[in-house]
């Protein structure tokens, strides 16, 4: 990102999620998680998704899961509620969307750094919007769709680690979500337009 000045230079660690979120807030680059735009958007639904599906391919790396629907996932999701709890993201969404839904907006000093970026997104009409998302999505990097969107290299190179029946199951969402209309996922769930 850049400053006023070239020579002033300072770097934050990757592995600091708290500094590098207070940063992007500072700065004015991301969207914090209100009912204004999360409700319409489908956002904590879709990173909920990808949690769930990161889980599945941990779990069972080489099942096929070519059929996957939403009954599917609700079902693997109550078999095993161990993986999930212990993981603790998916538990997390689903609080956030009941605080949401409440009180407007997530009281994000009360979320751990590195959940944070479950809930966040770059403002739209900040001119580093997709660098922001970028970075957002080296912080949640079981979410391939934001992966592939704003950060093919990250999305490559967890690809090439990948199972074949993963790396199939990766292709069918791509195709299924993004890959299907581009520019209507990308103001549907991150506001932007082109």
């Amino acid at each position: 990102f850049r400053r006023s000045r070239p020579w002033q230079v300072s770097y934050l660690s990757i592995r600091d999620a708290d500094k590098v979120f207070k940063f992007l807030a500072a700065t004015g680059r991301i969207e914090l998680p209100r009912a204004s735009w999360i409700e319409s958007s489908g956002y904590l639904e879709h990173r909920a998704e990808m949690v769930v599906r990161a889980l599945i391919r941990d779990a069972e790396p080489n099942r096929n899961l070519t059929d996957v629907d939403k009954v599917w996932l609700q079902t693997w999701i109550h078999g095993h509620t161990d993986l999930i709890t212990k993981d603790g993201n998916f538990p997390f969404l689903n609080a956030a969307k009941r605080e949401i839904a409440q009180y407007g907006h997530l009281k994000i000093e009360d979320v751990f750094p590195q959940q944070r970026f479950l809930v966040i997104r770059a403002r739209p009409d900040h001119p580093d919007a997709w660098l922001t998302n970028q970075l957002i999505s080296d912080f949640v990097p079981q979410d391939f769709v934001s992966r592939y969107v704003f950060n093919k290299p990250g999305f490559y190179r967890d690809y090439d680690g990948f199972s074949d029946a993963w790396r199939s199951h990766v292709v069918d969402v791509l195709k299924t979500t993004y890959l299907k209309d581009k520019a209507a996922f990308r103001t549907r769930l991150y506001g932007l337009t082109d």
